[in-house]
Parts: C-alpha cells; structure tokens; sequence
C-alpha cells in the first residue's frame, strides 16, 4: 500500500450499519466519555512533541473541559492532557475521538493513552464509558470506528452480507 493512502486511511472511519428512524419514542442510550478536546496548535504540537501528521494535523487532540462526575474525571483525564489513542485507535481531531466513543457500549471498559499536561510523560488510564441519551432524530448507529478496526469491519460486513462505508471524520479533520 503506497504512503498516501495509508495516511487517507488513518483518518478513515468505518461504519457497518444503518439509520435509525426519527420515529423510535424512548430515547437510545449511547456511550459518553466527559469530555471535550480540540485539535493541538502549532506550539502545542512542538511542546508535548506530537507528529504524525495527517493532512496537517498531529496525533493527539488536546482535553479542554472534563464534565464533573464523568468518565474522563473518575479516570484520572485532566484539563490540559492530550489524548493520543482510545484502544488502538489514534485520533487526530475531536471529531475521530467523538466517533471512536460512538462505536463503543456504554459501560465498556476503553485504554486511553496520554501525554499528561504536566511532565509531558506518557501514561495509559482506563475509562468506564457512562450513558446518555443520543440526539433526537435520524443518526448513523456506529459498529466500528478508525483504520485499527478496519480487518473486524470487513469480516462482519462480508459475514451479514452487508457494504462497508469508509470516509474522512467530519469537518474538522
């Protein structure tokens, strides 16, 4: 695989689903991190050493606010922290680490990677993903979420007979 599409494909995001209708009346339950990151800036890429860039963008997306009583906060997450990978997943912008927790369960049990605020020292802490409920309206149901889960996408698709969709996270990225 040439170095171009190998990058293409790490900001990638692989869903094996469907809709879910606007017509369902009890809210969904999805799983919920606490908390809110942002792309690193230049001076913060070069202060934690962040690389890895895809189309500008460094591996690891900086916490800007850990919801009181949350997952993030019970982990041990602090403002100011970098996240550099949820499980094998390595995001590159909040909207790919936002899919990442939409891929998963409520109450599942995630590895989180940082680069911590102080000392710039790298430590893994495990979260507990809580709930909340999804947005009212049509939304897309997740199952699978980045380019290290692409081998388990294909499988499942090609075992239910289904497509794989494969496109670059939002806007942000």
């Amino acid at each position: 695989m040439n170095r171009g599409l190998r990058r293409t494909l790490a900001a990638a995001l692989v869903m094996a689903g469907g809709w879910l209708g606007a017509e369902e009346k009890k809210p969904e339950r999805v799983a919920f991190a606490g908390l809110v990151t942002r792309g690193a800036e230049d001076d913060e890429k070069a202060e934690f050493g962040l690389g890895a860039e895809i189309a500008g963008r460094a591996n690891g997306v900086v916490v800007e606010t850990v919801v009181k009583g949350g997952p993030a906060e019970a982990a041990g997450i602090e403002v100011g922290d970098v996240v550099l990978a949820l499980d094998e997943n390595r995001p590159y912008s909040d909207d790919e680490l936002q899919d990442c927790v939409r891929s998963a369960k409520a109450g599942q049990k995630v590895r989180v990677l940082l680069k911590r605020r102080e000392g710039k020292t790298e430590e893994a802490v495990e979260l507990t993903l809580g709930s909340t409920d999804a947005p009212e309206g049509r939304r897309i149901a997740w199952t699978f979420a980045g380019p290290a889960q692409m081998k388990d996408a294909l499988a499942l698709a090609k075992q239910e007979g289904k497509m794989v969709m494969v496109g670059v996270s939002g806007a942000e990225t």
